[in-house]
């Protein structure tokens, strides 16, 4: 049996994909992973290829989504990214957030660009 955890996140990343392709984002991968690391999303849009992370909470018992990207966190998103552009070269880039808070069947969505800046 899955985990509450898991499904939370299950049913953030598609509540993501959903706004995403509202929002006029191509999905191009789901949940790409390398050894060590994994990206929820990657999508395409004006030119741009643009990797997500999706952070879902039902609560603030952990703090909130956004605060949930470490530095090891980081480490490994960033490989994981370099890794993809290694075997899909994109002249234009960035890396997002989309931090969602789900209350009372009500999904919240913040949407963080260009996180990291490198």
């Amino acid at each position: 049996m899955a985990s509450q955890s898991y499904i939370t996140g299950t049913q953030g990343e598609l509540l993501a994909q959903q706004f995403l392709e509202q929002k006029g984002f191509m999905i191009i991968q789901k949940n790409y992973r390398i050894q060590g690391g994994e990206i929820d999303l990657i999508t395409q849009k004006d030119g741009y290829t643009v990797f997500f992370e999706v952070k879902t909470r039902k609560s603030s018992t952990f703090g909130l989504a956004e605060d949930a990207i470490t530095y090891h966190k980081r480490r490994n998103l960033l490989r994981a990214m370099y890794t993809y552009l290694c075997d899909h070269p994109a002249p234009k880039w960035r890396f997002d957030l989309l931090a969602l808070d789900i209350r009372s069947k009500v999904a919240y969505i913040k949407h963080y660009q260009d996180i990291f800046c490198v």
